[in-house]
């Protein structure tokens, strides 16, 4: 797992330095790679409807970022793109007058939730969509169409052209990072309080 999580940073360092040389291929790996996490992360707090826009303002606010060298470094580029995301969409409701969560049902408050269980719930929202999000694109596309498009282990198979036991493979590969990647979190936040 190390030498994955080396990999992917050693990744997202290389293409934001291609990216602040003026490497347009580079670009468009960049969005080819971080675009289908987005999406999820868009759909999942305003709704399929606003989720292109709020996605392709995300990448062209990173990329501008990106071509004058903005981008610390500190993290994962998946999570640098969550948090404008989530600027970007929290600006937005702001000038609709309304400040507020989504109305998505999975952000509302459970009756007799205080607004510490509406924290903690958040943020483990938060924790699974940026580990879906950090997903190889094989793995992260099948999670999404099984579980956000809810299509078939069949049908998926017969969209990407792969036995059905490919499909099974990825999912419980994809599952298994997920997991690690919550616990190796929750465990960074345990240690840092």
């Amino acid at each position: 797992m190390g030498s994955e999580r080396t990999d992917s940073i050693d990744r997202d360092a290389d293409i934001a330095r291609r990216i602040a040389a003026g490497d347009a291929g580079a670009e468009e790996e960049f969005a080819r790679l971080y675009q289908p996490g987005l999406a999820v992360l868009a759909r999942v707090r305003c709704g399929v409807s606003r989720a292109d826009d709020l996605v392709q303002e995300t990448l062209a606010a990173a990329l501008k970022n990106l071509r004058r060298g903005e981008w610390s470094g500190s993290g994962p580029l998946a999570a640098y793109l969550a948090a404008i995301l989530r600027h970007l969409l929290l600006r937005a409701r702001a000038s609709e007058g309304n400040p507020g969560p989504a109305t998505d049902p999975e952000t509302l408050p459970a009756a007799g939730d205080g607004p510490a269980e509406e924290a903690e719930r958040r943020e483990r929202r938060t924790r699974l969509l940026a580990a879906v999000a950090s997903l190889p694109p094989r793995h992260r596309d099948v999670i999404l169409m099984h579980y956000l498009e809810d299509e078939s282990v069949e049908a998926i198979a017969r969209r990407l052209g792969v036995p059905r036991g490919t499909v099974l493979s990825r999912l419980y590969h994809a599952r298994i990072k997920i997991g690690l990647a919550l616990n190796r979190r929750a465990g960074e936040r345990h240690r840092s309080s």
